[in-house]
């Protein structure tokens, strides 16, 4: 952020020659160096925001209008550095789509950062909102090149850059609404997100975290059986009241240390998942945090 080297220009390879005199200027248009250029300055405006979230304290939080302009500032940049490709011409095309799912991207996990800034007991309601889950399975379900003809060469992206955090997000929103508005098309999403980008021979080396979404699917899909065995056996209302409790239950986990968390069983939400213990909450929720030191933004 303090670096005083400019950026690259926005040429192409063949603007630059040998016995050239002195530099090429910028183009305006789409250049191969355009994507580059936006995905430097979203590395900029993540580190920005993690700036500002760090310097946030409990008496003076983070403040949601701040984050929204720094992202409406991105989103402006984004505009200029696009608004010159051609839709109709593949690598122009990828360039549109990719800036404006990272941007997308930038904009859903940033607001869930901060939202769980304010701690979890505040925020809980807003993390778990409907508003949240809707978000993310527009996020995820085009998958960016996917179905896309002009797009079918960088299908490659989608096994590069899994959607891991987003797709995390979208599993443990299962976990604790197994039934609900939304829920049939973020299974009918999640389904294709593990059988298209997850398991994969390309994939094996990102070892830890398919565990964990292995885990969490596994888990969602155990609270789904239950409550939809409860509704065979019991009243609309018994089941309301099941599901409430699930997930004031997990309300409660989380005000709990991580290593406590880490020993509940499945049978202590009402779930009869044999020997498997429930997930380490506090791991699933660091991975949303600022201070995260994984790919989190590798999202071409």
């Amino acid at each position: 952020m303090e670096s005083d080297v400019p950026l690259p220009l926005n040429i192409d390879d063949e603007d630059l020659y040998p016995d050239m005199k002195q530099p090429p200027r910028a183009k305006a248009g789409w250049t191969t160096m355009t994507s580059s250029l936006i995905h430097i300055d979203l590395s900029r405006t993540t580190q920005r925001l993690a700036s500002l979230a760090a310097a946030a304290t409990p008496s003076q939080p983070a403040r949601e209008e701040v984050r929204a302009a720094v992202v409406d500032e991105f989103r402006a940049r984004v505009q200029q550095w696009t608004q010159h490709c051609n839709p109709v011409i593949p690598r122009q095309r990828s360039t549109l789509v990719s800036a404006n799912f990272s941007l997308r991207k930038l904009d859903f996990i940033t607001r869930l950062q901060w939202t769980l800034s304010r701690g979890w007991r505040e925020s809980y309601a807003d993390f778990a909102s409907e508003r949240n889950i809707v978000e993310a399975l527009e996020i995820l379900g085009p998958c960016r090149h996917r179905g896309d003809e002009l797009l079918r060469q960088f299908a490659w992206m989608g096994k590069a850059y899994p959607q891991y955090h987003v797709t995390m997000f979208v599993l443990w929103y299962l976990c604790i609404r197994p039934e609900g508005p939304g829920v049939e098309r973020a299974w009918k999403v999640v389904d294709e997100t593990f059988a298209e980008e997850l398991w994969d021979e390309s994939v094996i080396g990102f070892g830890y975290k398919a565990t964990v979404l292995a885990d969490l699917k596994a888990k969602a899909l155990r609270l789904r059986e239950k409550v939809r065995g409860s509704a065979d056996q019991a009243s609309g209302a018994a089941v309301e009241r099941e599901s409430s409790n699930s997930l004031k239950r997990l309300g409660e986990l989380k005000s709990m240390p991580a290593c406590q968390v880490a020993s509940v069983t499945g049978s202590e939400l009402g779930v009869d998942d044999g020997t498997h213990d429930w997930l380490d909450w506090e791991a699933l929720v660091q991975t949303f945090r600022l201070d995260s030191h994984d790919g989190l933004w590798q999202s071409s």
